[in-house]
Parts: structure tokens; sequence; C-alpha cells
């Protein structure tokens, strides 16, 4: 069980008494200007005072974990608090694709969905390593008028896996990871996916997945009861070559792929490799989140973090690429970016679909 999936009367209790409210959390906390600062907070609760919409303030991102030195679980303990009253954004159809996931009753065909995006990659319909893909199909519904591609994503990640050596498994009736459902509160969705997803994996005998989502990568290892391998695909790009682009990179890092995952030098391995990358200010450990988790709290909060990283990443990069390995992060970034309100001279790109056409 991960260090994470502390007892609830741990967290809510004993971990409380940790804290002796020194503010490094808030001195790093992104949204400490909008009402909700960690080390209140944590003294609130521990005098009955804080609630749950205080608790929606915050994004989750882990920050405050990198410079508290008594290791409260800030982001758990928020995340405990959550309850129904979520305060969703895109009208709450993505709260709605993990409850008919739940249900077994999927948003989207999927079959309809591999066969129309599957080009070049090629999988198998057998085979212990799994390539769990995620919403991908969700969001080519919802994003297109972004650019957002998630077949070209899968795809992809299905050329380079070839590369690697590996022909993954690809099922058609794939459930959502539970992710966002965790994340808002929702634990009775989130309990139901883990289940139906661990009988599935092991009924068809898997030991190895592979993602291409940091949040699914996430949510499978650290938050599911697996004896299974579980690969973020940066993971495994290690041995292959690329060719050199004659652009600036920067990367971001996202906050389920670095501060949960750790996963940091993986995908500088495979940047560097494609050209010169250049890091923003804030970066790894102390990246700055695209202001948004689980699909909730799109505010005017979260929209100025978004600008205030695209104007860093712009600084860093212009008229080059802002690679992410986070579809989400890709998601808001370019939405921001479509408002017009700056024209950007730089490019959102995932991590997967550049390496791929970078690929010898």
């Amino acid at each position: 069980m991960s260090d994470l999936l502390l007892p609830k009367e741990k967290l809510m209790n004993e971990t409380l008494n940790f804290c002796y409210k020194c503010g490094e959390c808030t001195s790093v906390c992104p949204v400490s200007d909008s009402g909700f600062k960690p080390h209140d907070f944590i003294a609130k609760l521990s005098m009955g005072m804080a609630n749950e919409a205080y608790a929606w303030r915050c994004l989750t991102c882990r920050t405050c974990m990198e410079v508290c030195p008594q290791g409260v679980e800030i982001p758990e303990i928020v995340r405990e608090l959550r309850g129904e009253n979520v305060p969703v954004a895109h009208k709450g159809i993505f709260q709605s694709l993990y409850h008919l996931d739940a249900e077994n009753a999927p948003l989207v065909n999927r079959e309809e969905w591999l066969k129309n995006n599957t080009k070049e990659g090629k999988y198998s319909e057998e085979g212990d390593t799994l390539f769990f893909i995620g919403c991908l199909p969700v969001w080519d519904l919802y994003f297109e008028d972004l650019g957002f591609d998630g077949g070209e994503i899968f795809d992809s990640a299905l050329i380079l896996l070839n590369k690697a050596g590996i022909v993954p498994r690809v099922i058609n009736d794939e459930l959502c990871c539970g992710h966002d459902a965790r994340w808002a509160g929702d634990n009775e969705t989130f309990e139901r996916l883990k289940e139906l997803n661990e009988k599935k994996f092991k009924d068809l005998g898997i030991k190895r997945i592979v993602t291409v989502c940091p949040e699914c990568a996430k949510t499978l290892k650290q938050d599911y009861d697996l004896d299974i391998e579980i690969n973020h695909i940066s993971e495994l790009l290690g041995d292959l070559s690329f060719k050199k682009i004659d652009k600036p990179l920067t990367y971001q890092d996202s906050c389920r792929m670095g501060r949960y995952l750790r996963l940091f030098d993986e995908p500088r391995e495979i940047l560097t490799k494609i050209g010169d990358l250049t890091e923003m200010e804030r970066n790894r450990e102390f990246a700055l989140c695209c202001g948004v988790s689980a699909w909730v709290s799109c505010d005017p909060f979260s929209k100025r973090i978004r600008y205030d990283r695209l104007d860093e990443a712009e600084r860093t990069a212009e008229g080059g690429y802002l690679v992410t390995p986070c579809q989400k992060c890709q998601i808001h970034f370019k939405c921001a970016m479509n408002e017009g309100v700056k024209d950007y001279k730089l490019e959102v790109i995932d991590l997967v679909t550049l390496a791929r056409r970078q690929m010898e």
C-alpha cells in the first residue's frame, strides 16, 4: 500500500498534530493569495473550523510537500474533506464519464476509436503487457477544437513501444482509472472503478501496465493494490535514438508526473536527445502546475496560473515547444492560448507526439 494511503483517522487526527504552523507550505503554494493558505488551513482544521468549501481551493499539486519539515499530508487531507459539492468545469461531463464507467456503460465506443486511430503502430489482443489508454478517446471528443489529438498520441505511443521491442496488449472495454473521482472526493465511485479494474487485470493475466497519462500511472501505482509493474512510457524509451530538432525546447513537469511519481529525469533524457532543452525558472520539484486538477475549480485563479506558466515558457523557448507529458496540461495550456489574451510564439506538444515525430 502506498505511503499516501494513510487511514482516514490518522490523516485527520494524528497527522494534524505534526504541523507546527511554520508557514513553509504557504510560501510555495501557487494559490496562497486566493484565500487558501495551507498552514492556516491545517490550523483551522485542527480547531474544527475548516470546511469543504475551503478544501476546494487547493490544487493538490503537492508543492507544499516539497518543503514541509513535518511531512504533513496536506493534499490527502484536502481530498478526504471533499464531498458531493464539486465545483465542476465543462458542465460536469467528466464527472458523468467516470460514473458511467463505474456502471460499465462507457461514454465512447472505444473499439471504433481504436480502429480509426491505429495507423502505423501495432498492438496485440493478447499478452501480459497492457497499454492502458486512459481517457484519450473521450478528450478527442471534447477538445478537438483546441487542436488536441489523442489519436496521434495513442498511435505515437504504439510506434515508440514497438521501436523499444514491445507490442502491447490493448483492450477495447477499458474503464477509467478513477483518478478524477478520487480527487473530487467521490470515494464510492473510485472504489468501484478500482474493484472492476483490478479484477480485469487479474483475469487477463496482466503483469505490466504502460500508460501515457501521468494521472493513470500515479493512480494505478500508488492508489491500487496491484502486484503489477506500472510504467509511464517515458521510463521505457531511454535506449531509443532521435533526430535533432532546430527549435528551442522547454519542459513542463506535471504534478502527478513529478511531485507524485518522482519522474523528473526520464523525460529529460528523451528531450536532450531531441534538442537543446532549456529549463524554465521553476522546474522539477518546484515547477508551476497548470492550475487545475480532476476537472474542478477552473476559475480566474487557475487561469492566472496558466498564463503565468505560459509566459514563463515563452521567455524560455519562444518560437519553440513547450513539451508536457500530461495530456490535461496540454489541454489547459491550449485552452488558455486559444482565448487570445496573448499571441504566444510557442507550441504546446505532448512528449510522446514529439518523440515519435523525431524518432530515427
